[in-house]
């Protein structure tokens, strides 16, 4: 749906976030970012974690969480399944916006209370000097 609705207006800049429920090496991102097919189709979407923090887990569900522990089967690791996408252009030969910064967010309590079972994330992003 988002690659018909870029396709009907033109080039434009794509962001896609969301609880993905998917590891990094799970089918469903490697689909996005370009690495694996369906049915003839593919994309390619920047992972913006990768971009801006290679090589490290930027786990967003992780039993560190309390809600993690009381509310889910305990896990025997954190896992990255949230996500922020940036579609790529051909004609950049990358994606159309700069990951400037990634982090985490709501990954401590505040007052003794978390936000959520998800770490929060938070992406930096710009135009960059040459677009479109």
């Amino acid at each position: 749906m988002v690659e018909w609705l870029v396709g009907r207006l033109g080039t434009r800049h794509v962001v896609v976030a969301g609880d993905f429920n998917a590891d990094p090496d799970a089918d469903s991102v490697a689909f996005w970012c370009g690495r694996r097919s369906l049915e003839g189709t593919s994309l390619c979407y920047r992972d913006a974690w990768e971009s801006a923090r290679p090589g490290e887990a930027g786990h967003t569900f992780t039993p560190t969480n309390p809600l993690v522990a009381e509310n889910k089967r305990a896990l025997d690791r954190g896992r990255r399944i949230d996500y922020v996408f940036v579609r790529c252009d051909d004609s950049l030969h990358g994606p159309t916006l700069d990951v400037r910064a990634y982090t985490l967010a709501f990954d401590e309590p505040v007052g003794g209370v978390w936000a959520s079972d998800h770490f929060g994330i938070v992406a930096g992003l710009s135009v960059p000097d040459v677009c479109f």
